[in-house]
C-alpha cells in the first residue's frame, strides 16, 4: 500500500465497463456516459465519508511513464475524485447540470476534498487480475463477493439503521405465532 496523489493515477482506458478509449479525456467522458448520475452519488458519499477503507484503489506502475499509476480497479471512485477536485473535466454540454452538481459539492467540501488516495500496487495487471475477478465477476461458487438478499439487507438496516421493513416485521411476527404451520416458519 501506498500513498498516491490523484493527479499521478491514470484513468484505465482499457476498463471492462466499457470498449477500450484512446486517451483519458475519451476514458473520463465514456465513465460520465455510462455512470453520470451514479458518479455524483459516489462523490457526494466519498466527500461526506471518505474512501471505503475496505476497499482500496488497485495499480499499476505506468509502463509510459514510471511516475504515474494505471489504475486497474477502483476506475469510477478515481473519476469521481478527479471530478469532485475539478469539475472542468466535465466538458460536454450533455454533462453541464452534472456538472453544475459537482462544482457545488466540490465547494461545500473543499476542505475535506481527497487529493491523495491509499491504493495498493501491483507489478503487473495480470497480478491483479485475480482479485479484480473476486470482486466483480460474482459470488463464483463462494470465493468471490456473495451479494445479500433482500432479507439480509433488511436485518443489516434494522441492526444498523433503525428501519425495520415491513417484510421483515412479518417474517418475525409469522415466525412467533402459533398458528403458523411450522412447514411455512421454516421456509
Amino acid at each position: 500500500m501506498i500513498k498516491i496523489s490523484l493527479i499521478d493515477m491514470l484513468i484505465n482506458t482499457e476498463n471492462y465497463r466499457f470498449e477500450p478509449v484512446a486517451s483519458q479525456k475519451e476514458a473520463i467522458d465514456t465513465m460520465l456516459d455510462d455512470q453520470g448520475e451514479k458518479l455524483y452519488k459516489l462523490a457526494e458519499h466519498i466527500a461526506e465519508n471518505g474512501l471505503n477503507p475496505n476497499d482500496r484503489i488497485q495499480t499499476v506502475v505506468s509502463s509510459h511513464d514510471k511516475t504515474k499509476y494505471n489504475v486497474v480497479e477502483g476506475n469510477r471512485r478515481t473519476v469521481a475524485l478527479k471530478i469532485l477536485n475539478n469539475p472542468d473535466l466535465i466538458e460536454h454540454s450533455k454533462h453541464a447540470s452534472l456538472k453544475k452538481k459537482f462544482k457545488k459539492l466540490g465547494e461545500n467540501y473543499k476542505d475535506k476534498i481527497i487529493k491523495v488516495v491509499e491504493c495498493t500496487v501491483y507489478d503487473t495487471p495480470g497480478e491483479a487480475d485475480n482479485w479484480i475477478k473476486l470482486k466483480h465477476a460474482g459470488s463464483l461458487e463462494g470465493i468471490g463477493t456473495v451479494t445479500w438478499n433482500a432479507q439480509q439487507v433488511d436485518r443489516f438496516e434494522e441492526k444498523v439503521e433503525g428501519k425495520s421493513s415491513i417484510v421483515l416485521q412479518t417474517i418475525k411476527l409469522l415466525e412467533k405465532s402459533s398458528n403458523t404451520p411450522q412447514e411455512i416458519k421454516s421456509k
